[in-house]
């Protein structure tokens, strides 16, 4: 084997491209394929196809439909939001709601509480 380096180190300097086989190498790994079960195989190529044809889908057909539905919707909720600016919503003072015993951890609101459309009780 040192002898095979030294020999094609030689040939390599003089530009000589060397016959001598590489022992010390390990074989061509095997395909993807080869190395599958064959059924196991295809299911891996039908779900690589699959996906494929979903991101098409996606791209091609449910991205366009979402637009168009927002290019409807989004006219009236901007009327909407302009509307709750103008006239908001006042709070009812009923006994029953928005009992507090305790405060909440963050303040007084819910953890869900919207300062835009929620009211904010007065006491």
């Amino acid at each position: 084997m040192a002898a095979n380096l030294l020999i094609r180190g030689a040939f390599r300097k003089l530009g000589i491209r060397s016959n001598i086989a590489r022992t010390y190498s390990t074989p061509a790994f095997p395909t993807y394929e080869e190395t599958m079960l064959p059924n196991n195989f295809h299911a891996k190529q039908h779900a690589k196809d699959a996906t494929a044809w979903w991101v098409k889908f996606n791209i091609f057909f449910t991205f366009p439909v979402l637009a168009v539905i927002a290019g409807f919707v989004l006219p009236e909720e901007l009327k909407h939001l302009k509307h709750l600016e103008e006239h908001p919503i006042h709070l009812l003072p009923y006994h029953y709601i928005r009992k507090r015993k305790n405060e909440f951890p963050w303040g007084d609101n819910s953890l869900f509480h919207n300062s835009v459309v929620n009211t904010v009780a007065e006491e």
